[in-house]
């Protein structure tokens, strides 16, 4: 039996190939252990991409029966996440249905269809990076604001300097008024 190739999982051809080869990403088994963050920065690979070839991915490595319903799972999974650049290879009736419970699924909010250890430490993994995601988010909200509070406060006080240098020159301006005044009278 030959070791599956990135090229065997739906979605994958070879400019795919040569963009996970530059991340380093050059086996099947790779492809499977890499983080989703790490296969997310690849050109052409967004979030649902992504997870979509990351599943495939654990589905060929876990031995499923054979490259076919390895691939015809992988789409139903990435049938699931929202993926339709991958053809469906589903061969049998009860392939069919197992696509068609995934999309249910998705659609539902559960979690999708996955058994092996691999795809479940994916799911979890999808799940913290999605909570990491949020709090990046919130933090760089509170970051903003806290940016914003500064930046008011700076305009806050050259506003006042502003204030204090034209009230500091009408002073002036009177006072030197009042001197010409006081200089004519005198004259």
């Amino acid at each position: 039996m030959t070791r599956p190739q990135l090229t065997d999982i739906p979605g994958i051809g070879p400019a795919a190939v040569a963009d996970l080869a530059a991340a380093r990403i050059t086996t099947v088994s790779g492809l499977a252990r890499a983080p989703l963050a790490r296969i997310e920065s690849v050109k052409g690979f967004g979030p649902t991409r992504a997870a979509a070839v990351k599943l495939a991915a654990e589905s060929l490595l876990a031995g499923a029966a054979g490259a076919g319903l390895a691939r015809g799972r992988a789409t139903s999974d990435a049938r699931a996440f929202g993926t339709k650049r991958l053809a469906p290879t589903v061969r049998t009736t009860a392939d069919r249905a197992r696509a068609k419970k995934a999309a249910v699924r998705a659609s539902a909010g559960a979690a999708p269809p996955h058994k092996s250890a691999g795809s479940v430490a994916a799911a979890e993994a999808r799940a913290k990076a999605d909570a990491g995601s949020a709090e990046q988010q919130a933090k760089a909200a509170k970051q903003r604001k806290a940016e914003e509070q500064v930046q008011k406060k700076a305009e806050k006080k050259a506003e006042k300097k502003a204030e204090k240098k034209r009230a500091e020159k009408k002073k002036a301006e009177k006072k030197k008024a009042e001197k010409k005044k006081a200089e004519k009278k005198k004259a």
